[in-house]
């Protein structure tokens, strides 16, 4: 009876394991329950995080002047939306965990991220006013692929801690793209071109938008997103995102 009992128990762990995982992805410590499918407390502590103050376009850390309240990249250039915030350089871990989480399906690693990212907006964004959350979405045949839309975990949690509504089938993409990993810059623009719509303008017409995404490298994605809420009547259009390149 013994035995049997810690067959099941084994089999327990061992289910455990493939659906929450109990191991840190980067350093393999073992976690505890609470922590189980995200990272060990010591890797999360030790990634660098952007600190401010941000340059209020790009959200880079930038000192600004009288002169200057942008930094020298974004200074003269035009935006679709008013500010951008993100929380670590994407690199390094962040890296590495992004990866985990996009391309081997360690879903619950989306969990663990969102706590810094609430931790982050309640911090810096704590002034500013939105009527919706909403994450860049993905095409619906990618999305069935990988079961998920890490962007839209992560925006459900915020929405959920900050007691904002959260929209997800609003702004969609209405055509597949080729992986902007890889394309040059001026090609990662014209990838994204018209890929994205809004159903029902009248939901975002005149309201303040959050859109939440995982990683940012040029660009091109959010002001693609941006284009098509701005047609929607959207009135400010802000960014959160987890890392950028």
């Amino acid at each position: 009876m013994l035995g049997s009992q810690r067959v099941v128990k084994k089999l327990g762990m061992l289910f455990l394991d493939l659906v929450y995982p109990t191991s840190c992805p980067l350093c393999g410590k073992r976690l505890v329950f609470e922590e189980a499918g995200g990272l060990c407390p010591s890797c999360l502590s030790h990634i660098p995080k952007n600190l401010p103050p941000f340059c209020p376009t790009c959200g880079r850390n930038f000192i600004g002047t009288e002169a200057a309240i942008q930094c020298g990249a974004c200074e003269g250039r035009a935006f679709l939306f008013e500010r951008l915030w993100f929380l670590y350089p994407y690199e390094g871990r962040v890296r590495e965990v992004l990866h985990i989480l996009k391309y081997r399906g360690r879903k619950p690693l989306a969990n663990a991220l969102a706590n810094p990212l609430i931790a982050f907006a309640r911090e810096h964004l704590k002034t500013f006013h939105f009527d919706w959350i909403l994450p860049v979405p993905l095409f619906r045949r990618k999305k069935r692929e990988r079961q998920f839309n890490q962007s839209e975990l992560l925006a459900k949690a915020l929405a959920r801690s900050l007691t904002i509504p959260f929209s997800n089938e609003n702004l969609i993409r209405n055509r597949a793209t080729l992986p902007q990993a890889g394309l040059p810059k001026e090609e990662r623009f014209e990838n994204v071109q018209g890929a994205f719509h809004v159903r029902y303008s009248s939901l975002y017409a005149q309201k303040s938008l959050l859109l939440i995404d995982d990683i940012v490298t040029t660009g091109a994605t959010l002001t693609a997103c941006a284009e098509a809420l701005r047609k929607a009547g959207a009135a400010r259009i802000s960014v959160l995102a987890l890392a950028r390149g």
